[in-house]
């Protein structure tokens, strides 16, 4: 199955860079192996410090996060193609950035830290 995955940028110098890639993944993969998979090829950017967090989402809403100091991965076994076929079969996913990882945190709870 054929995904398209977008990111938003990390800092100015990241805007210039198309940050959209497609990815040929087996309709097993979960959020754990997408997170895993992105940061295999290069897909997420690095950040000095190690401390940050990504979210990953689709047009049905929040998936997953990745908290890159720790590992921790929320909903590690959430099914992507459930997801994809929630959004009506859409292929399309967007990474958002957190330089904070504790905003991610309160976005999935709610707003409650």
């Amino acid at each position: 199955m054929k995904i398209i995955v977008d990111r938003n940028s990390v800092c100015a110098g990241d805007d210039v860079y198309n940050h959209e890639m497609t990815f040929e993944v087996p309709e097993s993969l979960t959020v754990a192996e997408f997170f895993d998979l992105v940061e295999s090829h290069g897909f997420l950017a690095a950040i000095v410090g190690n401390d940050v967090a990504w979210g990953l989402q689709n047009r049905t809403g929040k998936i997953g996060e990745y908290f890159t100091k720790t590992g921790e991965v929320t909903h590690p076994e959430v099914s992507i193609k459930d997801k994809m076929d929630e959004a009506g079969g859409d292929p399309h996913f967007f990474v958002r950035y957190y330089s904070n990882p504790e905003w991610a945190r309160e976005i999935s709870n709610g707003g409650q830290a």
